[in-house]
């Protein structure tokens, strides 16, 4: 029998803002009120900082030079190009990494270089720089060039017609891992291999010893923006790499890459990756976003046709989060195949694309129906074993499928609005796990309290992973419940939610006009979420019904015009709206229905409390 959801109580926040300074701004940038406030309550309350905001161009991305370790690796390509070395890449297998290897991958082939990649398998290998990557690489190399070995093996070639000198002699590029693979930075240097690494997340104290280190988290980086993604941090060493080769005269301005063209792969990433769009990620994924619907790559185009999103006259950032990342993600996530993505993302032929894309959507499809399956297997058990004194939800079972965890353990987050931990059972014995956490807390600090009891662990303020002994299974549950618990501490944690503008009478903002002008907001995610607006007195909702599995649809009328609406995961509180006056908060959503575009209303909460 299916549990229950219970939808979170969120708490309603209204910022208290200046409505004459609102009114100004927008009178002086002709811009409607409502979008001045939703400005203003997100800090931007300048002219300057307003026009910066509504206009990113690409000129306002910061120097690549800026970044710490940006020399030496431009250097030591250069160096790589000039003696017709291969370039290795080492990704990370989730959308991020693979984007970010297909960017690098498809700009150094175009700049000349040989290039090879490689993607581990989740499952076998994990996250992060693998021996069994390492060597596979190294060997590729080696039958590529000729079969020349590091050993001094004899071959049909002599050693100074290619890459190799005394043993192998290669670059090694990661993407978006690396940063904590001290060991295996070592093992890929001793291999033959001069190592660039490019990654974003938090870095240890000790750093690997890499010939380059480019990471905007590293002590010392000047680099002005600090939340890239991976797949930026790889665009920024192509943009390194594109300068240096212009000033050393290996190209001109002219018969450089245009880097603009890689912004497709950069936009998806970024989004994927769920960093904050503001500042240099702002700037690349609204270019990004506007090359996707044009894109060359015909994997790029395969993707969109497959989600139908190929009649969309906008490609937005939600199309991307919802639709396209998770199609990228599904062949690693169900079958630890990250190459197939890879493969999509850089072949130029298009009966490939169509067999690559198809394989995917297929993938998806039983990604989907499994996170459903193991999401409502999870629910269960956690309605089980919860109690309100916990501050923390760690679950276990042997069985449950690794690639789909941490999507359960996202949803899971937010049904209860707890930290989540959900464990499974990897074929080396060791039990390993999905993290997610609330905003309020970080489960790094977490993890770092509780290492004792983990062999290892790693990744974002909001997202990590681990693995620990099953014979300290029992001793971590107690010690993340009992960290968690002190690093709360007395908090009252609720999901919050922040009303960007109240509205007396919907046409305020749900008509064609108001949405354009909204639009220039975009992109919306993380740092810049999508504006919610609420009713400033209470309405009915008519004509509500069950749609799909939990939702509800519904209409708001007002002076003789009807509003059409929609609440995701609603469908348990029709009995609680039904001829009842609410307060509603919403965003504002563009449907495409018959090649017209259509303004609804997307329910994000309601209170019966009509004081609010």
């Amino acid at each position: 029998m299916r549990t229950k959801l219970r939808r979170p109580k969120k708490i309603w926040s209204h910022p208290k803002t200046d409505p004459a300074s609102e009114l100004e701004i927008a009178e002086r940038l002709n811009i409607p009120t409502a979008i001045a406030s939703i400005l203003s309550k997100r800090g931007l309350n300048t002219t300057e900082k307003i026009n910066r905001f509504l206009n990113p161009t690409l000129q306002q991305l910061a120097s690549p030079t800026l970044m710490k370790g940006m020399t030496q690796a431009v250097e030591l390509l250069h160096k790589a190009i000039v003696e017709k070395q291969t370039i290795a890449i080492f990704g990370d297998y989730d959308a991020d990494g693979i984007t970010g290897s297909a960017l690098l991958y498809l700009f150094l082939k175009e700049a000349g270089f040989k290039v090879i990649a490689y993607h581990p398998d989740r499952f076998s290998e994990g996250y992060g720089l693998s021996s069994q990557g390492l060597n596979i690489l190294k060997t590729r190399i080696e039958e590529e060039q000729g079969g020349y070995l590091s050993q001094g093996h004899s071959s049909h070639r002599a050693p100074q017609e290619h890459s190799f000198h005394s043993g192998l002699h290669s670059v090694l590029i990661t993407v978006d891992c690396g940063i904590s693979n001290f060991n295996e930075v070592a093992e890929a240097r001793k291999l033959g291999f001069s190592v660039i690494i490019t990654d974003h997340h938090t870095p240890p104290e000790r750093l690997p010893e890499a010939d380059a280190i480019l990471n905007p988290h590293q002590k010392g980086c000047t680099f002005p923006f600090k939340e890239l993604a991976g797949v930026g941090v790889a665009f920024y060493l192509a943009m390194g790499l594109r300068s240096h080769l212009v000033n050393k005269q290996y190209w001109t301005t002219e018969t450089a890459p245009n880097l603009k063209e890689y912004l497709d792969l950069t936009a998806i990433g970024t989004i994927a990756d769920l960093v904050p769009l503001t500042g240099i990620n702002r700037i690349l994924t609204k270019a990004g976003l506007e090359i996707i619907k044009i894109s060359k790559r015909p994997g790029i185009q395969e993707m969109l046709k497959n989600a139908k999103l190929d009649a969309k006259t906008i490609i937005y950032a939600s199309d991307i989060a919802f639709q396209i990342g998770p199609r990228i993600n599904a062949a690693s996530r169900m079958e630890g195949r990250p190459d197939i993505s890879f493969s999509l993302l850089t072949t130029k032929n298009q009966d490939e694309a169509t067999i690559l894309s198809d394989k995917l959507e297929t993938i998806n499809e039983q990604r989907k129906a499994l996170t459903e399956s193991i999401y409502e297997e999870a629910l269960g058990y956690t309605e089980s074993i919860m109690t309100e004194s916990k501050n923390s939800i760690v679950i276990f079972k042997p069985e449950w499928h690794p690639g789909i965890t941490g999507l359960v353990a996202s949803r899971l987050m937010n049904h209860y609005y707890k930290p989540i931990v959900i464990l499974w059972q990897s074929e080396d014995g060791y039990i390993k796990g999905s993290c997610r956490s609330i905003p309020e807390l970080n489960i790094i600090e977490v993890l770092t309290s509780c290492s004792e009891k983990l062999k290892s662990y790693g990744g974002h303020r909001g997202a990590a992973g681990l693995s620990l002994e099953p014979g300290n299974l029992k001793k971590f549950i107690e010690a993340f419940e009992q960290e968690v618990s002190a690093k709360i501490g007395a908090m009252e944690l609720s999901p919050q939610i922040l009303i960007d503008h109240q509205i007396e009478i919907p046409v305020e903002v749900l008509s064609n006009e108001f949405t354009s002008q909204l639009n220039r907001l975009q992109p919306f995610g993380k740092g810049n979420p999508e504006p919610i607006f609420s009713t400033f007195q209470p309405i009915f909702l008519e004509n509500t019904r069950k749609v799909g599995r939990d939702s509800m649809k519904f209409t708001w009328s007002n002076d003789g015009t009807e509003y059409r609406g929609i609440g995701f995961g609603f469908a348990d509180s029709i009995p609680e709206v039904l001829n009842q006056k609410i307060v509603i908060a919403f965003t504002i959503q563009t449907n495409n229905f018959k090649g017209r575009e259509q303004v609804e209303i997307k329910l994000e909460d309601f209170n019966l409390n009509t004081t609010i």
